[in-house]
């Protein structure tokens, strides 16, 4: 039937057949479309499928990894930088940093703030050992080689104008063995030795010659990083005790009467503290100095002087002797004689100063 809409009569679709004079067509099975539904979607998933492997799709490229592609390639260094307009100084001051970063690499290793290479000077008298121990030395980590030298009389005339660190001696050679060639070598400055021979007898003789170390041929290349770690070792504690020296007065100045008395530093055995004054035993005397424990304390090489009670403070050098006294407490001898008591919140410091152990103790 009908229904009315905007005033017009509409007619279902029997109706419009009928009007028209055809035949109204058949109804649609929905049963065979529900069975026919599941192929199609079947269909449909393999066409997108097909479709989609067809087209390509682009990756977005992280920050991270943009940033390590363009650290593969290579830069020059006198690079201009491009710097944007709206945050143009930012731009700039990253551009100086790449190129800095750049310049760092490219530049020598010993260029880089790193300590300077430690020079060497190769002496024997067998053009194979020293070719050896040349190359053994190149592959160590900032070491350089400064000159071979076949003979001791070319090394004593030549070495001290290229201020080596150590040099790497042989002992037996022709006209002048290792140990001759130091004893003409000037005291100071005088490089560390390094011993490396065939012959394993003179080791003892090597050592009291004040060697840093010895090395028997061949010379195995973990044994010559261990000597050469030893040399840096040693060359660094020699450099802090230069400057523990240039830190800590050597002498200092004492009024005596109407006087003025230097004292030498190394004559003091022991400090007392009277009233606002110290005391410093030097030689049996006592000389007065105005100053503070604190204060003197700190113008004294902890080294070689230990505070040993609020009071006291001993040269370690001249102390003699020590004895328990009660809980905590040591009877400190000195060399001259005097006996100076410890404080027991001194204990750990004395102990350790004077290498004392339970055993010791007992």
């Amino acid at each position: 039937m009908g229904y009315r809409r905007g005033g017009m009569r509409c007619f279902g679709s029997a109706a419009a057949a009928a009007a028209f004079g055809r035949k109204r067509d058949p109804a649609r099975d929905r049963r065979k479309d529900r069975a026919r539904a599941p192929g199609r979607q079947r269909a449909r998933r393999r066409r997108l499928a097909a479709a989609g492997s067809q087209r390509r799709r682009r990756r977005p490229i992280h920050r991270a990894a943009a940033r390590h592609r363009l650290g593969q390639h290579t830069f020059a260094i006198g690079s201009a930088v491009r710097t944007g307009v709206r945050d143009g100084t930012r731009q700039q001051r990253s551009g100086r940093r790449n190129l800095r970063a750049l310049a760092l690499a490219a530049a020598p290793r010993k260029d880089r703030g790193m300590s300077r290479a430690l020079r060497a000077v190769i002496v024997d008298d067998e053009p194979l050992a020293r070719a050896r121990l040349s190359r053994l030395l190149g592959d160590e980590r900032e070491v350089e080689v400064l000159a071979e030298f076949a003979d001791g009389e070319s090394a004593v005339r030549e070495m001290p104008a290229l201020s080596p660190d150590v040099v790497f001696l042989d002992v037996r050679m022709p006209q002048m063995n290792g140990f001759a060639m130091l004893e003409r070598l000037p005291a100071e400055p005088r490089p560390l030795v390094v011993f490396v021979t065939a012959y394993s007898e003179h080791a003892v003789q090597a050592f009291d010659a004040r060697a840093v170390d010895y090395l028997v041929k061949p010379v195995a290349p973990d044994r010559l990083r261990d000597s050469v770690e030893r040399i840096r070792r040693q060359l660094a504690g020699q450099a802090s005790r230069d400057d523990a020296r240039g830190r800590y007065p050597e002498r200092l100045a004492v009024p005596d009467g109407a006087r003025v008395r230097i004292v030498a530093v190394a004559d003091i055995e022991y400090v007392l503290a009277q009233g606002n004054y110290v005391e410093l035993k030097v030689g049996g005397r006592g000389l007065l100095l105005r100053e503070t424990m604190a204060g003197i304390r700190e113008r004294l090489d902890p080294a070689q002087f230990i505070r040993i009670h609020r009071s006291r403070i001993v040269r370690l050098s001249m102390v003699e002797q020590v004895e328990p006294y009660s809980a905590g407490q040591y009877v400190v001898r000195m060399r001259s004689g005097a006996r100076l008591t410890s404080g027991r919140s001194y204990r750990a410091e004395l102990r350790r100063a004077l290498g004392l152990t339970p055993n010791a103790e007992a």
